[in-house]
């Protein structure tokens, strides 16, 4: 399996894995390239470091997992003490990656 990156205006707006090759506006690229990062001199390149990365990704997390139950009052209140403590205690582990002693080469993230 191949990863390939679509570029438009020098930036990859899409990502995709393959077994076989795409049309030829795909350009093929390492794993670790995402939507955002850039086209240079004919090679798709991360935009970011891996500290960048990392954050970024803890943030997605945060986004998907947390904010549309915790940062929505009705949901929350919904939410049992015990499923309020957990997810609490996820959302500061989240938090707490940059913290790790292997940061950003070694994260562990946290599972709900």
């Amino acid at each position: 399996m191949t990863k390939y990156a679509i570029i438009i205006d020098d930036i990859v707006s899409n990502v995709v894995i393959s077994d076989f090759p795409l049309e030829d506006n795909w350009y093929k690229c390492s794993d670790d390239i995402i939507i955002g990062d850039l086209l240079v001199d004919g090679v798709v390149t991360p935009k970011m470091n891996r500290e960048d990365r990392e954050r970024y990704e803890r943030d997605i997390r945060l986004e998907r997992d947390v904010d549309p139950i915790a940062g929505n009052a009705l949901r929350w209140a919904d939410l049992s003490a015990s499923e309020q403590l957990k997810l609490a205690t996820y959302r500061q582990a989240l938090l707490d990656i940059t913290e790790q002693e292997g940061f950003p080469e070694n994260v562990i993230w946290p599972t709900l």
